[in-house]
């Protein structure tokens, strides 16, 4: 007779609830960087300066972005993202002016 080994019912494991928080906290500290690179410039930025004002441990922000370049590349790319540069660098490889001239046209209005 085969015994059966019984185990504590775990709490189930929602990845998406994870990603959730880990997408905000990766957001609030992008807010702390802009708003402290915006007020006090980049060599008062430290990553203890940007836990705080985020409201995390300066383990997250380590485990996110790595080093403070990681948080300074992320928030350039985001600020590229959110002015259009994506849509521009698209625009950009047509071949024709005329869809070029149109694709400026979109992302500027």
């Amino acid at each position: 007779m085969a015994k059966t080994k019984q185990t504590a019912c775990k709490r189930p494991y929602e990845l998406g609830r994870r990603l959730e928080q880990s997408d905000r906290k990766r957001a609030a500290i992008l807010a702390a960087a802009r708003k402290h690179l915006e007020s006090t410039g980049m060599v008062e930025l430290t990553m203890d300066a940007l836990a705080r004002e985020s409201g995390v441990t300066r383990q997250t922000v380590h485990n996110l972005f790595g080093t403070k370049s990681g948080v300074l590349e992320a928030l350039f790319d985001q600020l590229a993202l959110d002015a259009g540069m994506e849509r521009m660098r698209i625009v950009m490889q047509q071949s024709e002016p005329g869809p070029m001239l149109s694709g400026f046209v979109e992302v500027f209005t």
